[in-house]
Parts: C-alpha cells; structure tokens; sequence
C-alpha cells in the first residue's frame, strides 16, 4: 500500500515536471524578438508623392513645356511591378506644363490605374487635375519636343530592394534633360516580410498561450499534490493511532491466552499467538507457549478442542449415570467420532472407556432382554399361531426395531412367496413341499409348468392333481395319455388314497403314499415318496423326520405350517420363511439353512 502511495505522489511529480517545460522554455530559452520590417518607402508613396513630386520639381526646374513621349516599356527588373509603366506614365503626368503624346488606349489605362490606385490608396492629392489634364489633351499630331524611358534596378543591404529611375530627354537638342529617381520597397517583399514577421508573433502567442495553460495545469495538479499529502498526513496519523491502539489490545488479549487454554479453547489460543506474534515476532515467551500448545494438542488443535468438549460432555453423563433415550450410553456416530478424537486429550479416553463399558453392559441385558421376548414371537408361531405371532411381532419391533431376526421375520410376513420349495439333508434326502391344497404332476411345455415337473415324455404335460381341499387325499388323473393307476388299477376321475397306496403315472413313476397326517378337520397333509423324488402336500401342517438318506413322519422334528396362504418351516432349532422355489437343507442339528448356489 505504501508504495502505491509514493507511485502516486511521483505521478503528481512527474506530471508537474512535464507541465513545466513548456513554461520554462518558453520565458527563458525562448527569443521573444521578432524581426520587424525595416525602415523603407512604400511602392504607393513613391508612385503617389515622391516620384511625381521630383518630376514636377525638375520639370519646372528645367521649365519645361509643349509635348512629352512617355516611356513605352520598363527595362531592368519590373518583375512583380506589373502597373509600374503605367505608375511612371501618370507620375510624368503630374506636371501640368507637359502634353503627353499617348493613343486613347493609353489614356484609358491611365484613366482605369488611376481608379484603381483610388479604391486602394484613397485620395491621392492632385491626381484629379491630373486626370482631367490627362482627358484634356488631344493626339498630338505636331513636333515632339521631349521622350522619358523608364528603367529599374535591384538593391541591396536596406529597406528598400528597388529603384526606379525616370530619364527625360530633350528631343530638339539630342540630350538628356534630367533624371528622377526613387527607391522603394517592392510590395511582394512587403508582404511576405508582413507574412513571416505575423507569423512569428502567431507563434510566439500560441507558445504563450500553451505555457500559460500549461503552468494553470501544473499549479492544479500541485494543489492536488497538496490536499492528496494533507489526506495522507492524516491519515497516516490516524492509522499510527490506530496501530497503537491494536497494539495495546494485542498486549491485554495475550494475557489470557492461559485462561483459554483452562477452558479448551485451543484454536483461539493459538490464533491469538499467531497474530500476537505477526506484530511482534521476537517475543521469545510466546513463541515459547505457541510451540507448547501445539506439542499439548498434538499438533491438532481443532481436534484437540473437540476432544475437550467431548470429555466435558461424557463427563456429565457419568455424573448422571443415566441412559439415553434408547437405552445406550453412547450412541453410535458418538463411537466412531469419538475414537477419532482419544489420543488429544486423557480424560476423554477414560471417560469413553467407562461409557463403552457401560454401554456394552446395556446392551447385553438389552440383547438378553430381546432374545427372551423374541423367543415369546417365535413360540407362537411354533404353535401355528399366525394372528398371535404377527401381533407379538409388531410390539416386539416397536421396543426394538433394529432387531435382525425381527425385522427379517416382519418382511418375509408382509410378502409371502414360499408356495413351492425343496427341502434336503446332506445325506441326499430330499422332498418338494407344495404348500396348498391342491397340486398338478406333469411333463410341463408350453408354458405349462405344473407344480411338479418330469422330463419323461411318456407323461403328458397335466399328467395328474393331488387334492387335500376336502380333508382328504384325492388323486385326478386329468385325461392323460397314459394314464394313472391306484394299486395297479387305473383311474377314471377321483380316487381317494390312503397310507400305503401305490400311485403310478403311466406306468413308469410310482408313488408310495407314505403318511397322511389329520386333525378334526381332517387331512393336513400327505407325504409321498417315489423313484423320481419325494412329495409334501401341505393344507395347513405337516410333520417330518429326516434320519439320514430315509424320510418319514414324525412329530416335534420339522414343521410345515400354512396358514392364510403364509408358510413357514420349524425346527427345534429354527424358523424359517421360504421362498418361492428355493432350497434348503436340515442339518443334522435341525439347523435349516438355505442353499445358494
């Protein structure tokens, strides 16, 4: 900024100086003198009054009269002088005692010079009479008495560049009577002479002109130069004022510099250090306290700070040794944010270690909490107890929302797709379980895919249904090609079935009907089991044991529940919902699991 401020004071200098010259040059190097025109005679007062006055003087000196030739050319030089002839001619006019033998042309131009010479001279003394002499006279037919010639010469070293010279000669005695002269300045040279010496003086006047503007110019921007300094003088004592001031705040603010510290406000101490020490930076104490703050904070003090705030903070929350309002001592964006902030400050790490002890504590009651009224969800619907469990569900994910085996369970509940599934062990048993209560046995083509599917083409594409929809098993066979046989009989339309009945579909696929399984409303199930696979039809229950490669019924082992189109399996050890199509496979420990591949 401070050399903005010189550049601008040596602008107003620079500007002031370049100003000046024009001033300076022209009142002290200038030459003021202008050549003026020298003392001379002018051509119209040596036409006018001195040639005709000398002719007249010599004329009757010399007492002459009777008839006068004029002068019929000019020789020497008469350049520029075109009206000379004509000039001499009425200068010769002048003396009255003379007759000027001249043609009425002459006397015309005589006549026509002399009016000119009036417009431009004004009146010109005896010139009239002259004139009307001049108009009086008649051709001279008689003896010539007197010639005059007329010639000019060049001059030098004066005012006057020209001399004309007028010779009169006395015809009768073949002599020269006289000479006039009369020297002049031509008026050419007057006028250029006229011309330079104006335009000098319009010279001089414009440099004049331009110095006396340009010295106006130069004391405006001297003012200026004047106020623009009084502007900085003030305002470099305000500023000096001003610096003081801040000065004396820097010295009082440092003082508290260990009261911020107390408090945990790390970055304002620091930011107060660094700007103490831009104004004094050879204050060893601060650059001391600077380098000890950064060494107390690692480095880091925003963090630091943080770090401070959230030892405060857990501090009092275990003074109040209470939970938050989901029962956690900690939440957990609290967690993650807090690890990061440990290693700045002591109290933080074992405040946090207490809370994560407490909360660890919390939350293993509240799992074990949980898991008991979980339990009490899963028991009804180890029951079959459908309405029951979906109620207890509902109270359950209000207390605990996040639980996992809940939150599953709830969406498996709200989107029932597990009609059809396999279930199999590891010793390769295996079973297709349709959960409903009907289903259809066939090749499948077409687009015509029934619940159970052979790729024998000796089976037509709906081979046969197995109903349980009135309590008990029925078998259809559905117009097939080559036909379905109870016992070796065929069938014509429904045949109920029963435990230990053989069902064969054309002759190539038998089915032993291995249990059917009843309540008071009657048939809740059936398992078949056949060379192509095993079968479960399930109304609403069924009951099997894996022992195993074999498959059989038995309670307490796996459970099929259906119940208003909703399937789930049970286990002593699982409840699972399955989906559509999907595998699954009973451990050993009943443990049912479902099979990616």
């Amino acid at each position: 900024m401070r050399f903005v401020r010189w550049a601008i004071v040596v602008l107003f200098v620079a500007g002031m100086v370049a100003l000046s010259v024009q001033p300076v040059r022209y009142h002290f190097l200038t030459d003021k003198k202008v050549a003026e025109i020298p003392d001379h005679t002018s051509y119209r007062k040596a036409m006018e009054e001195l040639l005709p006055g000398r002719v007249r003087a010599m004329a009757e000196g010399k007492e002459c009269g009777d008839f006068l030739i004029p002068p019929k050319g000019v020789t020497g030089m008469p350049e520029g002088l075109p009206h000379l002839l004509v000039d001499v001619r009425m200068a010769l006019g002048s003396h009255m005692g003379w007759q000027l033998c001249v043609d009425d042309a002459v006397k015309e131009a005589m006549i026509n010079r002399w009016d000119e010479r009036f417009k431009l001279w004004g009146n010109m003394g005896t010139g009239r009479e002259m004139i009307a002499h001049i108009r009086s006279q008649k051709d001279a037919a008689m003896k010539v008495r007197y010639s005059a010639l007329c010639s000019v010469q060049a001059l030098t070293g004066s005012g006057h560049d020209r001399r004309v010279v007028v010779t009169v000669n006395d015809e009768k005695l073949q002599s020269k009577l006289f000479d006039v002269s009369v020297s002049f300045m031509a008026p050419d040279t007057f006028k250029n002479l006229t011309a330079r010496r104006d335009a000098a003086l319009a010279t001089l006047a414009a440099e004049k002109a331009r110095a006396k503007k340009q010295l106006t110019m130069a004391g405006g921007l001297g003012a200026a130069l004047f106020v623009y300094l009084l502007g900085w003088g003030a305002w470099a004592h305000g500023a000096r004022k001003k610096k003081a001031a801040y000065h004396a705040y820097l010295i009082g603010e440092i003082e508290k510099r260990e009261d911020l510290v107390r408090n945990g406000h790390y970055v304002a101490a620091l930011e107060l250090a660094d700007e103490y020490l831009a104004t004094f930076p050879k204050d060893t104490e601060i650059k001391a306290f600077k380098e000890r703050l950064l060494d107390f904070t690692g480095g880091d003090p925003k963090k630091a700070q943080l770090a401070w705030v959230e030892a405060k903070k857990l501090a009092q929350r275990l003074a109040a040794a209470a939970p938050l309002e989901n029962g956690r001592f900690l939440l957990a964006d609290e967690k993650r944010d807090i690890a990061g902030l440990v290693p700045y400050h002591p109290e933080l790490k074992t405040s946090f270690d207490r809370l994560l002890a407490m909360d660890e504590a919390a939350e293993r009651e509240r799992t074990a909490a949980a898991d008991g009224r979980f339990a009490e969800v899963e028991g009804a619907f180890r029951r079959g107890d459908l309405p029951k469990g979906r109620s207890l569900l509902e109270g359950f994910l209000r207390f605990y929302p996040d639980y996992p085996a809940a939150v599953a369970m709830k969406g498996a509940l709200s989107n029932p797709s597990g009609r059809s599934f396999t279930l199999k062990t590891g010793d390769g048993a295996h079973v297709t379980v349709v959960a409903s209560d009907r289903l259809t046995l066939g090749r499948g083509d077409d687009g015509d895919s029934p619940d159970v599917v052979f790729a024998d083409r000796r089976i037509s594409r709906r081979h046969l249904s197995l109903t349980l929809d009135t309590g008990v098993l029925t078998a259809s066979d559905l117009g097939s090609a080559g036909g379905t046989y109870v016992n070796g009989d065929a069938i014509d339309g429904a045949v109920s079935l029963g435990v230990g009945d053989l069902l064969t579909l054309s002759r190539v696929i038998n089915f032993d009907v291995t249990c059917i399984q009843k309540s008071g409303s009657g048939a809740t199930g059936a398992l078949l089991q056949g060379d192509e696979g095993n079968l479960c039809l399930v109304r609403s229950k069924l009951e099997l044991e894996f022992s195993g490669s074999r498959l059989g019924c038995a309670e307490g082992r796996v459970s099929i529940w259906r119940v208003d189109g909703t399937v789930w399996v049970v286990t002593p050890k699982s409840l699972v919902f399955p989906g559509e199509k999907s595998v699954y496979r009973v451990e050993d420990t009943l443990e049912v699991k479902e099979v990616t591949e």
